[in-house]
């Protein structure tokens, strides 16, 4: 049975297959935009399949960065939270320096009367927190009409139910506020093969919850992620299913890239706990991490294999590239680069044409290992999260399985 095939039925109970005349407006909503490959791949199945139901439905999506949803996706496209505003220029005869300066002498001049300070200080953050929420409820407005005609609002796949990043005002206070702006406009809200964890606060759970209670339907893509939101909204029987991404249609960038002549290996590092993108920091440990993993790659050229060193993350993973490739031994080579095929990425359709070109996958990342799957190659994954070794164990491959953090190059 194909991808599709497999997520159909489960999709079908949200849109039921009509190909109606009428059109129709469907919301995807998350945290995407960031130039996350793997949440995009989402977004992509989910507007494929959309418009295999309904051919001339509307497809407006709410992401964290709209403009970048937008261009990739070709959708309207608008913020789930407030957009940051573009810093005041300072007035020529002002510049910033001297302006910083200014600033620094006065801060300091109050630290010497402690009572003045604080009381400034509190007045300060008084004033920034009421124009916040004052700011808050216009957004809320503006998103209220955003929504306007929309028949249902889907919110699918990453590690949405989690607040890691941001604690309970990041992701699931935005949840909540979406869910209950959707029920206000009478909106169907479906989770859609989310994924959950780590949650840490009391305030979060009881955001999810509330969010999590609002929907028409719901659905978790591992077994570990409904166990870790069972005790907080009491789930029971909603389903698991695949995650969205594996029922993307692939077809067409099948023969995209032109394969090498020499096996290929394709390595999807992580920046596994880098302080310049991971939520904790631990620099000894990622320096342990990435190199061994210019140990295995060494270990690879030393065997007659081409490397691919490729980014799901856009912004974070080539960082990492750039320091395996650093440490690695063969750096010292004159001929170095051409150990490495050149096969840049930039969107989905470059990442899977060049899945499907090597030979053999090793990923970190849970979507690095998924989309190898659409394509049939084999993968090896180093798991940083029990999501990815929930996942190769449903695929019958718990075996090519590694921790990220204690796997040793033989």
């Amino acid at each position: 049975m194909s991808p599709a095939a497999t997520i159909a039925p489960i999709q079908d109970r949200i849109l039921p297959v009509t190909r109606s005349v009428l059109k129709r407006k469907i919301g995807i909503l998350g945290h995407f935009g960031n130039k996350n490959l793997g949440d995009e791949a989402i977004v992509a199945s989910l507007i494929q399949n959309i418009r295999l139901r309904y051919p001339n439905a509307e497809i407006v999506c709410f992401s964290a960065r709209p403009e970048d949803t937008g261009q990739r996706h070709g959708v309207a496209a608008f913020p789930i939270r407030r957009m940051d505003k573009p810093p005041e220029r300072s007035p020529q005869s002002f510049s910033p320096v001297v302006r910083d300066r200014f600033m620094s002498r006065v801060k300091s001049a109050l630290k010497k009367v402690p009572l003045v300070y604080a009381s400034l200080k509190a007045l300060r953050n008084a004033a920034q927190n009421a124009a916040g929420a004052v700011e808050e409820v216009g957004f809320l407005g503006k998103s209220a009409r955003r929504l306007k005609g929309t028949e249902l609002l889907l919110i699918a796949g990453s590690q949405q139910l989690s607040d890691n990043y941001g604690g309970p005002w990041g992701f699931p206070y935005t949840l909540l506020k979406w869910t209950c702006l959707a029920r206000l406009r009478g909106t169907k809200v479906a989770f859609v093969g989310i994924g959950a964890g780590p949650i840490g606060s009391p305030l979060s759970r009881f955001f999810l919850r509330r969010a999590l209670s609002l929907a028409s339907y719901r659905s978790f893509r591992t077994a570990g992620s409904r166990e870790l939101i069972g005790p907080i909204h009491g789930v029971i029987n909603d389903p698991v299913i695949p995650d969205s991404a594996y029922s993307m249609h692939v077809s067409q960038a099948l023969a995209a890239r032109q394969t090498s002549s020499q096996p290929v290996v394709g390595i999807n590092p992580v920046p596994y706990y880098d302080g310049r993108y991971w939520h904790k920091s631990d620099p000894d440990i990622y320096a342990a991490y990435v190199q061994k993993m210019a140990d295995f790659a060494d270990w690879l050229i030393e065997r007659g294999y081409k490397l691919w060193l490729f980014p799901t993350q856009l912004v974070a993973d080539p960082l990492v590239v750039t320091d395996i490739k650093t440490a690695m031994k063969a750096a010292t080579l004159p001929d170095f680069q051409n150990f490495f095929v050149d096969w840049p990425v930039t969107g989905i359709g470059d990442l899977v044409a060049s899945m499907a070109a090597a030979d053999v996958i090793v990923a970190n990342r849970f979507h690095g290992v998924i989309l190898p799957f659409l394509v049939g190659k084999p993968v090896l994954a180093l798991a940083y999260h029990t999501k990815t070794k929930e996942l190769m164990a449903q695929m019958g491959l718990d075996q090519y399985t590694l921790d990220a953090g204690t796997f040793d190059v033989e």
